[in-house]
């Protein structure tokens, strides 16, 4: 994503191009903005020195681990015991040398801190527990993940003199002539060249628009654990690792089809979750239902011919009393698959809820003679009395 930021793209378009979700990218900007990697045109970026204590600070405020880290163990959470072990002893390194905590020696080159920097982002990014109770391991797992983010620039950033303009002010197209002109070869030791070939090694992309290699087989390597992980039905997982295999190869289609085809599993897991037997939707919270419709906005969208996913958002509409939304959703059901008795019970809970006794009595009865056996239908038919209209109304 830092790749496509030229001081021209809207930011609400660079969501749209960075592969990961708009609050995701939101937070990754508000991080670049925060330690000074990208600039607002008019402003100028703290100084190197005082990001660099203000993350010093930040390292210093972590709260005190137990002397005995076995003590903050706990069997109450969706963590191994030894993962969580794992964690709290990386933790307890936060304050070592950049080098030191990266595992690599303190002359170690690019691709040396490269790996190392690879390898523990795969063992210790917040993305790789989603969706699990880890209580206050994510904390930890936020403060650690951003130590090692931080140990990396350092690292690739220490050849580079501390007045070195930021990446954001770069001109990337003389900085792609420059680095690919004879000019370079014969003056390889200047500051200029070496800036511009640290420059092209931290960016995703050469400047013809490919992947460097280096970043090719690292993205291959993630997509192969979102190929087992999905086998094995790990969908958090697997999504998780796709979107981190995309960082490194944000263009590559099939990681983008693989995304969007997990965020569909995913999606249709979390729902039948939520949703169960349809029987529950009463004993949910304002905001369970609101991520509900939400998944369900997804799912109708990517399945426009499946009536069951219009008729399970209908149904979620009505219980927000989201009548007129409920209407179009049962609407499209009913196109789709017009025998389904069970989508004119749901219709006529609309028009009932709505106080219009009168179609939704003639709704029930059609289903009943679609299926004499709808329970439902039977059960609200025998609560209207004739010729009284509900008290309950709503929001059309």
């Amino acid at each position: 994503m830092l790749s496509r930021i030229d001081g021209h793209t809207p930011w609400r378009v660079l969501r749209e191009m960075g592969g990961i979700d708009a609050d995701e990218a939101d937070m990754v900007m508000e991080g670049w903005l925060a330690n000074g990697t990208v600039v607002v045109a008019g402003h100028s970026a703290p100084p190197k020195q005082d990001r660099l204590a203000a993350r010093a600070r930040e390292v210093v405020c972590e709260p005190k681990l137990p002397a005995d880290l076995k003590e903050a163990v706990r069997n109450d959470l969706d963590l191994e015991p030894d993962v969580q072990m794992r964690i709290l002893e990386f933790e307890s390194r936060l304050r070592e040398e950049d080098h030191a905590l990266l595992g690599v020696d303190a002359n170690a080159d690019v691709k040396e801190v490269k790996k190392a920097y690879f390898r523990l982002s795969k063992e210790f990014h917040p993305d790789r527990f989603f969706r699990r109770d880890i209580g206050p391991f994510k904390e930890r797992l936020d403060r650690i993940f951003k130590r090692i983010a931080d140990a990396y620039e350092s690292l690739m950033n220490r050849d580079v003199e501390d007045d070195t303009q930021p990446i954001a002010d770069v001109d990337v197209d003389a900085a792609g002539a420059a680095a690919s002109s004879d000019a370079e070869s014969t003056e390889a030791g200047t500051p200029e060249n070496e800036r511009l070939r640290l420059l092209k090694q931290r960016m995703p992309f050469k400047m013809d628009g490919t992947v460097p290699e280096e970043r090719r087989e690292q993205a291959e390597e993630i997509f192969k654990a979102v190929i087992s992980a999905e086998r094995m039905g790990r969908i958090t997982e697997a999504l998780s690792q796709v979107r981190l295999a995309l960082t490194f190869d944000p263009r590559n289609r099939e990681y983008n089809a693989k995304l969007r085809e997990l965020k569909g599993s995913y999606n249709e897991v979390r729902c039948s979750e939520m949703l169960g037997d349809m029987t529950q939707l009463d004993r949910l919270s304002d905001g369970e239902l609101s991520e509900l419709a939400d998944l369900l906005e997804e799912l109708v969208a990517a399945n426009a011919d499946d009536a069951t996913w219009h008729w399970k958002a209908a149904e979620v509409a009505i219980a927000r009393n989201r009548l007129d939304d409920a209407q179009k959703l049962v609407g499209t059901a009913l196109e789709l698959a017009p025998d389904v008795a069970t989508y004119h019970v749901t219709r006529g809970m609309i028009h009932k809820q709505a106080g219009e006794i009168g179609h939704a009595k003639k709704l029930f009865a059609r289903a009943l003679e679609l299926d004499p056996d709808d329970d439902r239908a039977r059960q609200v038919m025998a609560t209207i009395k004739p010729g009284r209209a509900s008290a309950k109304g709503g929001n059309r």
